[in-house]
């Protein structure tokens, strides 16, 4: 009661005391110590010294108005408030319930540096952003440590989205007028600024726009929000605010599945970056010492103006620095001059696009009647002669076709082709000659070659209607 103690060393020298204090059920982690040297058989008398405790106290409410201030139309919430010197989101076991009137204090605490959380049932912190930090000083009773509380209606998905300003007019061009070519920018990183302070935070949500250029931020708290694009090199924003915007997310009754849209224009130039490689069937293939150039005026040759490089042995090249848009570059390759364009995104960053180049092939087949049905051309079964043969390049201008005839032997051949995903090769003017196509299918075959390669087993196998 008085406060005295007495340990029985069994051991002599320089003995270190640890003097533990308990609060709240737990050991203070910030222990006491003392070192006493004992001879033999000897009693000594120590004094510890104890820091006298403190505490902290608050309000915990719901804010209608999101001011993060108890004001008038703001009601008291009943929840926890509890510490977490660890910063895990976890209790430590130091905790204090809010009365009716919202009101907590946990005393008994002893001096030391503090973290404070709040939690309540269908309700989100609004005010402080995280958590309450603060500094204890031995004795010391603090107050005003409160936290605003919005309701779960309250709480949103916001979504944004990063794109390229080619006219650099501050906003997205929804007609695509003429001229204008602007791009959604994907990669880019953007966090809630919570403390506003233009970094990232090791507690502040961040995410990446996809492909599209929208981001989305989920259970966000109504209020003001502080958006923030981390900045690319060599670029700028065209929007207000730059590469900052504050949104007002609505305060609701009900979930909000889209918050306000906010957006960032970027402009700016920079080097365009690709790397050019033959796409064989056995690997790939760089093309080192190619010709690349930009055709401005889409017109298949190098005009005065227009820049011209070459790749490296790597099959890398570098263009620019150019405006931030999409480029048609025009790649003059060594198989026979062949012209080869590539519709890239210029991304303000150092990433390489990659461009597969695919040398002609050549496909081919037969065509025969098949009298026994089963698909292949056996020996004995009549090969068709004059047959027209069509080759479709994509599948959106059927004007994109090459023709040729079948020869004596049923046989067709398509010499010198390139093909997209969408190449398709068909038998035509089956009805004209009273024959339906039995194999393929389909009536037709999609193709797709590799570079360089060759088919020649496109067959089509016919009978009599």
């Amino acid at each position: 009661a008085d406060g005295r103690f007495t340990l029985t060393a069994e051991v002599s020298g320089d003995v270190t005391l640890y003097h533990l204090r308990r609060w709240h059920g737990k050991v203070n982690l910030a222990y006491q110590t003392q070192t006493v040297t004992l001879a033999d058989g000897q009693s000594v008398g120590v004094d510890q010294a104890v820091s006298a405790s403190g505490s902290i106290g608050g309000v915990t409410f719901t804010d209608r108005n999101l001011n993060g201030k108890f004001d008038a139309g703001d009601s008291a919430t009943v929840g926890y408030v509890f510490v977490d010197l660890n910063n895990d989101w976890k209790s430590d076991g130091v905790w204090a319930a809010a009365d009716s009137r919202g009101r907590y204090t946990i005393d008994d605490l002893p001096a030391g540096d503090y973290r404070l959380r709040a939690s309540s049932a269908a309700r989100i912190l609004v005010a402080p952003r995280d958590s309450h930090r603060l500094t204890l000083v031995a004795g010391a009773n603090l107050s005003g440590y409160s936290f605003a509380l919005s309701q779960v209606g309250a709480i949103h998905t916001l979504q944004g989205g990063v794109y390229y300003d080619e006219n650099a007019n501050g906003k997205v061009e929804q007609d695509r007028s003429p001229g204008v070519t602007e791009l959604p920018y994907a990669g880019a990183n953007v966090f809630l600024d919570f403390n506003a302070n233009g970094i990232h935070d090791a507690d502040e949500p961040i995410t990446r726009s996809g492909v599209t250029g929208t981001f989305y931020f989920k259970g966000v708290a109504s209020g003001p929000q502080r958006v923030v694009v981390q900045t690319p090199a060599n670029v700028s924003f065209t929007t207000p605010g730059g590469n900052a915007q504050w949104v007002s997310v609505p305060f609701g009754e009900k979930w909000e599945v889209i918050s306000p849209e906010v957006t960032f224009g970027l402009s700016g130039f920079q080097m365009l970056r690709g790397r050019l490689y033959d796409d064989t069937p056995d690997g790939q293939i760089p093309l080192a010492n190619e010709q690349v150039y930009l055709d401005f005026v889409v017109n298949g040759k190098v005009d005065a103006g227009e820049p011209v490089v070459r790749t490296n042995a790597d099959g890398v090249f570098m263009i620019g620095p150019v405006r931030l848009r999409r480029w048609n570059v025009t790649l003059v390759t060594p198989f026979n001059n062949n012209r080869f364009e590539a519709e890239m995104t210029i991304f303000p960053s150092e990433e390489i696009v990659q461009i597969p180049f695919r040398r002609p092939g050549s496909l081919g087949g037969r065509v025969f009647i098949d009298s026994n049905e089963n698909g292949a051309f056996d020996e004995g079964e009549t090969p068709v002669a004059g047959q027209t043969m069509s080759y479709y390049i994509d599948h959106s201008a059927w004007g994109s076709q090459l023709s040729a005839f079948t020869d004596d032997q049923g046989r067709y051949r398509f010499d010198g082709v390139f093909t997209t995903k969408y190449s398709k090769v068909y038998c035509g003017g089956m009805l004209d000659t009273g024959l339906q196509i039995v194999q393929p299918a389909t009536g037709f075959y999609p193709v797709r070659l590799l570079s360089g390669e060759s088919r020649d087993n496109l067959d089509f196998a016919v009978r009599p209607s």
